[in-house]
């Protein structure tokens, strides 16, 4: 998993946030071991407008021979956009492999 930050300084504490939230969804879905997958950090704020800080995250995986998947999340709480993330992820994954099921059992 390789953790890119985009205007806000690289910190441990935030790699460590991002690995314990996402590694319960890659434990779950073996297969993501296997393709690269990147999440970016990004922090918005605006020094002509006052108003709290805007925390985005987002992941994408690639996968060789499919489609990307990209996931996208924002809140004014980094740990809470993160979670968001991770809740987006797992959901995404499950859905996308109970449709596989499905179309494997389907009769013809």
């Amino acid at each position: 998993m390789k953790i890119v930050f985009k205007n806000m300084e690289p910190s441990t504490l935030a790699k460590q946030i991002v690995e314990e939230k996402l590694t319960p969804v890659i434990d779950r879905f073996p297969k993501l071991k296997l393709n690269a997958l990147t999440v970016t950090l990004e922090m918005e704020n605006s020094p002509a407008h006052a108003g709290p800080d805007l925390f985005t995250t987002w992941v994408v995986i690639k996968v060789p021979g499919a489609r990307h998947l990209k996931l996208k999340r924002s809140d004014m709480n980094f740990y809470r956009a993160i979670s968001l993330l991770s809740d987006g992820l797992m959901e995404s994954l499950s859905q996308k492999h109970n449709e596989n099921k499905r179309r494997i059992t389907a009769p013809d």
